[in-house]
């Protein structure tokens, strides 16, 4: 964009879209947003030394705001939707990573999927635990937690988790 006073305000000099997979992380998307990066910024190169570049005007009404992110904004509330959780995880993915007390530890979540539908339990209650991961009840449905990290430990899959944390068959 052309500079301007105003951060990331000028005139579009070129763009691009891309679609966001259902299940890319935001570590994902960034690797490939530097590839679509590149190659847009080379092609936007050679359109100014040719001098094919229009301007075009932003629409500061579509505008939105997004705050840095830290480690406040880590914790699931699992009085959201699983839909959101699972935004929330994929978007923190890999860095500051969403964060959840399992089995009594304060866990890293880098994966989850969206379960079945969640009618008589409490949000944030385990609902069951196996080779398929962690079964959490949210507002609405349940999320499965594929993949987790403890303090202190690595990234494992959450039936590793499991099986090293036995209290939580007997807990559900």
């Amino acid at each position: 964009m052309y500079m301007t006073e105003e951060l990331d305000a000028g005139d579009i000099i070129s763009a691009i879209e891309t679609e966001i997979g259902d299940d890319e992380t935001a570590g994902q998307l960034f690797e490939r947003l530097s590839f679509i990066g590149a190659d847009l910024l080379g092609k936007t190169v050679e359109a100014i030394s040719r001098g094919d570049i229009v301007r075009t005007k932003q629409d500061h009404s579509a505008a939105t705001y997004a705050p840095p992110l830290n480690k406040n904004t880590s914790p699931i509330d699992w009085n959201d939707t699983a839909f959101r959780i699972k935004c929330k995880v994929r978007g923190l993915n890999p860095w500051p990573a969403a964060t959840a007390e399992i089995a009594g530890k304060s866990c890293k979540i880098f994966s989850v999927d969206i379960g079945g539908i969640n009618t008589n339990r409490q949000p944030g209650e385990i609902v069951s635990v196996g080779k398929n991961g962690i079964e959490i009840t949210c507002a609405d449905k349940t999320v499965i937690i594929r993949e987790l990290q403890a303090p202190g430990g690595k990234r494992m899959p959450a039936s590793d988790f499991i099986r090293g944390n036995k209290s939580l068959i007997f807990n559900v």
